[in-house]
């Protein structure tokens, strides 16, 4: 009797252990979710809202950068005018202006941002 209890006992370990092998894995399976049409499609809907704002606030802050560069690049333009002027007035001043000869060619580029590398038309 003594060797039917020890092969009973080791026989209930055996289905004890496998029992609790089955639950684990359920339980770590997740159930698969269902959704209809709706849900996806409002996923999908909220994606390309996400995906457009995105793409829109990249533009504005491109947009907002080339417009800082060509007003920075204006007011460089404007400085070295001044100096330019300011040096010509000083060796006019000096000299006479009939001796002083000076002649710039300006050109100007179309950019696209309108009057903002004049930073006078601003004030």
């Amino acid at each position: 009797m003594i060797g039917l209890n020890t092969t009973g006992n080791s026989s209930l370990r055996v289905i004890t252990l496998l029992f609790a092998v089955v639950l684990s894995v359920v339980r770590c399976t997740p159930l698969p979710k269902t959704c209809d049409d709706a849900e996806g499609l409002e996923a999908l809907m909220e994606a390309d809202q996400q995906s457009s704002a995105f793409i829109q606030k990249q533009a504005n802050a491109n947009a907002a950068k080339k417009h800082q560069a060509a007003k920075l690049i204006g007011q460089r333009v404007a400085a070295y005018d001044k100096k330019v002027k300011n040096g010509i007035e000083s060796l006019a001043s000096v000299h006479g202006h009939e001796k002083v000869l000076h002649k710039r060619t300006v050109v100007a580029f179309g950019n696209g941002f309108g009057n903002s590398l004049n930073p006078e038309a601003e004030a």
